[in-house]
Protein backbone atom coordinates (compact mmCIF):
# COMPACT_ATOMS: atom_id res chain seq x y z
CA UNK A 1 0.00 0.00 0.00
CA UNK A 2 2.83 2.30 0.81
CA UNK A 3 4.62 1.69 -2.49
CA UNK A 4 1.92 2.98 -5.15
CA UNK A 5 1.94 6.44 -3.06
CA UNK A 6 5.71 6.54 -3.39
CA UNK A 7 5.77 5.67 -6.96
CA UNK A 8 3.26 8.74 -7.54
CA UNK A 9 5.09 11.13 -4.98
CA UNK A 10 8.50 10.82 -6.62
CA UNK A 11 7.02 12.16 -10.22
CA UNK A 12 5.40 14.26 -8.61
CA UNK A 13 8.04 16.08 -6.71
CA UNK A 14 10.34 15.43 -9.50
CA UNK A 15 7.51 17.61 -11.91
CA UNK A 16 7.19 20.59 -9.54
CA UNK A 17 10.87 21.19 -9.07
CA UNK A 18 11.18 21.30 -12.66
CA UNK A 19 8.39 23.86 -12.93
CA UNK A 20 9.67 25.86 -10.60
CA UNK A 21 13.24 26.07 -12.47
CA UNK A 22 11.41 27.54 -15.70
CA UNK A 23 10.35 30.92 -13.20
CA UNK A 24 11.46 34.41 -14.20
CA UNK A 25 12.72 36.08 -10.90
CA UNK A 26 10.91 38.56 -9.22
CA UNK A 27 13.32 40.31 -7.43
CA UNK A 28 16.14 43.05 -8.01
CA UNK A 29 19.30 41.59 -9.51
CA UNK A 30 23.11 42.11 -8.90
CA UNK A 31 24.43 45.20 -10.80
CA UNK A 32 28.23 44.52 -11.88
CA UNK A 33 30.08 48.01 -10.65
CA UNK A 34 32.06 49.02 -13.03
CA UNK A 35 31.36 46.50 -15.50
CA UNK A 36 27.06 47.17 -16.49
CA UNK A 37 25.65 50.38 -18.36
CA UNK A 38 22.88 52.60 -17.94
CA UNK A 39 19.85 51.88 -19.84
CA UNK A 40 19.27 55.27 -20.31
CA UNK A 41 22.69 57.02 -20.64
CA UNK A 42 24.85 54.44 -21.33
CA UNK A 43 27.93 55.23 -18.67
CA UNK A 44 29.02 52.62 -16.65
CA UNK A 45 27.57 51.58 -12.98
CA UNK A 46 30.07 53.24 -10.31
CA UNK A 47 28.41 53.91 -7.48
CA UNK A 48 26.00 51.47 -5.84
CA UNK A 49 24.34 53.78 -3.50
CA UNK A 50 22.58 55.97 -6.30
CA UNK A 51 22.07 52.92 -8.38
CA UNK A 52 18.22 51.78 -9.93
CA UNK A 53 17.02 49.01 -11.83
CA UNK A 54 13.35 48.27 -13.30
CA UNK A 55 11.82 44.72 -14.44
CA UNK A 56 10.05 45.38 -17.73
CA UNK A 57 6.54 43.89 -18.20
CA UNK A 58 8.29 41.42 -20.63
CA UNK A 59 10.84 39.92 -17.74
CA UNK A 60 13.94 41.90 -19.14
CA UNK A 61 15.98 44.14 -16.47
CA UNK A 62 17.23 47.78 -16.78
CA UNK A 63 19.59 48.96 -14.40
CA UNK A 64 20.91 52.89 -14.36
CA UNK A 65 23.25 54.82 -12.45
CA UNK A 66 21.71 57.52 -11.03
CA UNK A 67 18.15 57.78 -10.00
CA UNK A 68 17.50 60.62 -12.10
CA UNK A 69 18.30 58.10 -15.19
CA UNK A 70 15.23 56.20 -14.08
CA UNK A 71 13.01 59.06 -13.41
CA UNK A 72 13.47 60.02 -17.19
CA UNK A 73 12.36 56.49 -17.96
CA UNK A 74 9.25 57.43 -16.16
CA UNK A 75 8.83 60.57 -17.61
CA UNK A 76 9.10 59.02 -20.83
CA UNK A 77 5.87 57.01 -20.27
CA UNK A 78 7.57 53.63 -19.44
CA UNK A 79 5.72 51.29 -16.79
CA UNK A 80 7.53 48.93 -15.56
CA UNK A 81 6.62 46.02 -13.53
CA UNK A 82 8.90 46.69 -10.38
CA UNK A 83 11.25 49.35 -9.67
CA UNK A 84 14.13 49.22 -6.98
CA UNK A 85 16.41 51.27 -5.92
CA UNK A 86 20.05 51.47 -3.84
CA UNK A 87 19.50 52.75 0.11
CA UNK A 88 21.38 55.36 0.38
CA UNK A 89 22.48 54.86 3.89
CA UNK A 90 22.24 50.94 3.72
CA UNK A 91 23.21 49.75 0.39
CA UNK A 92 20.03 47.46 0.41
CA UNK A 93 17.96 46.81 -2.76
CA UNK A 94 14.17 48.64 -1.85
CA UNK A 95 11.32 49.02 -3.94
CA UNK A 96 11.28 52.21 -5.59
CA UNK A 97 7.43 52.73 -5.16
CA UNK A 98 7.41 53.22 -1.47
CA UNK A 99 11.01 54.47 -1.31
CA UNK A 100 11.38 58.10 0.57
CA UNK A 101 13.50 60.43 -1.58
CA UNK A 102 15.78 63.37 -1.38
CA UNK A 103 17.07 65.66 -4.25
CA UNK A 104 19.55 67.86 -3.20
CA UNK A 105 22.22 69.70 -5.17
CA UNK A 106 24.95 68.53 -2.76
CA UNK A 107 24.74 65.17 -3.38
CA UNK A 108 27.17 64.31 -6.44
CA UNK A 109 25.16 61.82 -7.88
CA UNK A 110 26.86 60.32 -11.15
CA UNK A 111 24.86 62.22 -13.72
CA UNK A 112 23.88 65.17 -11.15
CA UNK A 113 20.50 64.58 -10.58
CA UNK A 114 20.98 64.89 -6.61
CA UNK A 115 18.84 61.91 -5.77
CA UNK A 116 18.94 59.82 -2.93
CA UNK A 117 16.66 56.93 -1.80
CA UNK A 118 16.08 55.96 1.50
CA UNK A 119 13.79 52.91 3.33
CA UNK A 120 12.92 55.24 6.24
CA UNK A 121 11.52 58.35 6.06
CA UNK A 122 14.15 59.64 9.36
CA UNK A 123 16.95 59.06 7.13
CA UNK A 124 15.46 61.34 4.47
CA UNK A 125 14.73 63.51 6.86
CA UNK A 126 18.23 63.74 8.63
CA UNK A 127 20.33 63.96 5.37
CA UNK A 128 18.21 66.82 4.15
CA UNK A 129 18.60 68.94 8.07
CA UNK A 130 22.10 68.06 7.33
CA UNK A 131 22.68 68.78 3.40
CA UNK A 132 19.29 70.76 2.44
CA UNK A 133 17.34 69.92 -0.09
CA UNK A 134 13.89 68.47 -1.06
CA UNK A 135 11.94 65.26 -0.09
CA UNK A 136 10.00 63.52 -2.54
CA UNK A 137 7.61 60.51 -3.33
CA UNK A 138 7.97 58.10 -6.29
CA UNK A 139 5.39 59.79 -7.76
CA UNK A 140 7.39 63.16 -8.12
CA UNK A 141 10.32 61.49 -9.94
CA UNK A 142 9.04 61.56 -13.32
CA UNK A 143 8.04 65.52 -13.55
CA UNK A 144 11.80 66.15 -12.21
CA UNK A 145 12.82 69.16 -13.91
CA UNK A 146 16.74 67.49 -15.45
CA UNK A 147 19.73 68.87 -13.36
CA UNK A 148 21.02 72.06 -14.04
Amino acid sequence: MKRPALALGVPMAALLCLAGCGEEPRGPVTIALGEDACAACRMIVSEAKYAAQTRLRDGRVEVFDDIGCLATRLAAGQDPAASWVADYTTGAWIDARTAHYLRSDTLQSPMAWGLAAFSRPADAEALAAKRGGRLLAFSDLKSLPPPR
